[in-house]
């Protein structure tokens, strides 16, 4: 078990540059989870200030019109349900460092490559629709502070071990094929345009 200033085990082995490379990731995914919190909380809107539906922003329309779960949850101007002013405008605050939503990454992938999002999220394993869910959670996972269980439910409760294999493999592919480098670069720049994060 390692020291938390030292990553020797029990026994005083070294850590192979493996588990170093994974510590330092996983310390900076942490960090980048902390900064995220504090913003969150610097953001909160106190219980008692009244929020109305004017101060709120409205939603941005999501990228794929065509898919079966498209469109806004909220019409600009129209009433909020009672009890739901502070919890909606936290929600709807956007936040530059804080990247898209996994529905806005979900919508964008399925217009690039023309599936529906209950193609993408079903049980199915045709390549044609195995390559857009694999893509799909390699952008979650390097655009979200999501955990790999987290992104997994989001993609029709898979597990957590399976996003990992789609990351490693997008990953190594898009260092192998140039075309898949460029829809995956060109989907990023869609992702982290300042209009679109969330």
């Amino acid at each position: 078990m390692p020291f938390a200033g030292d990553l020797r085990d029990a026994r005083g082995a070294a850590p192979t540059p493996t588990q170093t490379a994974l510590h330092a990731a996983r310390k900076a995914r942490l960090a980048r989870i902390a900064a995220a919190a504090e913003r969150f909380a610097a953001s909160r809107v106190p219980p008692d200030v009244p929020v109305t539906p004017e101060e709120l922003p409205p939603l941005p329309v999501p990228p794929c019109l065509a898919c079966a779960e498209a469109g806004p949850a909220y019409v600009a101007g129209a009433p909020l349900p009672s009890g739901r002013a502070t919890w909606f405008r936290i929600e709807t605050e956007r936040d530059a460092e804080q990247g898209p939503e996994i529905r806005d990454i979900q919508h964008a992938v399925c217009a690039h490559y023309r599936v529906t999002l209950n193609d993408m999220l079903s049980p199915r394993r045709m390549a044609a629709i195995v390559r857009p869910r694999q893509v799909a959670t390699y952008l979650a996972r390097e655009l979200t502070l999501l955990s790999l269980p987290q992104i997994g439910a989001k993609f029709g409760g898979r597990d957590h071990t399976t996003v990992l294999v789609s990351h490693r493999k997008i990953g190594r592919l898009i260092a192998a094929d140039a075309s898949l480098a460029a829809e995956v670069a060109a989907l990023r720049e869609l992702l982290t345009a300042p209009a679109r994060v969330r």
